[in-house]
């Protein structure tokens, strides 16, 4: 992973994007998934060079999908989850902050591409709306969802846009994470 992480490095510009050298733009998931397999490497003291690239990414792709301005966004909360997981104890504590604000506004009903607010169409979600679920449900498990938002975050997402068929997934209601290992 760290052959890939450091090929890549040189394709973040100034404001964090990863730019695609063939497209010469933001391709995707790109720069998310960057800076999520960069984390990684960082949590394990790898590519200590690279932190401040790898912050930076960080902080543009939080703006990005809090701001509703991610190309293909339903991808990008597994990713940004798993990142501020390995980077908020390496991270200053201001920066944390920053991402955890940015991160909480997210509105998965109104930012993500696949979700049936009717529940209509169920057949035709597809792994986008996996993708997404699975990355509400770390979001919630990590405390970084708000109380206040409109929507369903976190597993209330999974709940939306699967209803009844997503049930098996819950004990007695509630999401599983490090303070119910049990349910895990």
């Amino acid at each position: 992973m760290e052959r890939i992480v450091r090929a890549a490095a040189p394709w973040v510009d100034s404001t964090g994007a990863v730019l695609d050298p063939y497209y010469k733009a933001e391709y995707g998931q790109t720069t998310p998934r960057f800076v999520s397999s960069a984390a990684i490497l960082l949590k394990f003291g790898y590519i200590k060079d690279l932190k401040e690239k790898v912050f930076r990414a960080m902080t543009y792709s939080c703006s990005r999908l809090s701001g509703g301005m991610a190309e293909s966004p339903d991808f990008w909360m597994r990713e940004l989850t798993t990142a501020y997981y390995c980077l908020q104890p390496i991270a200053d504590t201001q920066l944390v902050l920053r991402w955890q604000g940015l991160l909480r506004r997210v509105d998965p009903e109104n930012v993500y591409k696949v979700v049936s607010k009717s529940g209509e169409g169920m057949e035709n979600l597809h792994n986008w709306a996996v993708y997404s679920s699975g990355g509400e449900y770390v979001r919630q498990a990590l405390g970084l969802t708000d109380p206040n938002n409109h929507s369903a975050p976190g597993a209330g997402f999974l709940r939306q846009i699967y209803g009844a068929a997503a049930e098996p997934f819950y004990c007695r209601g509630d999401v599983p994470g490090p303070e119910r290992p049990d349910h895990l």
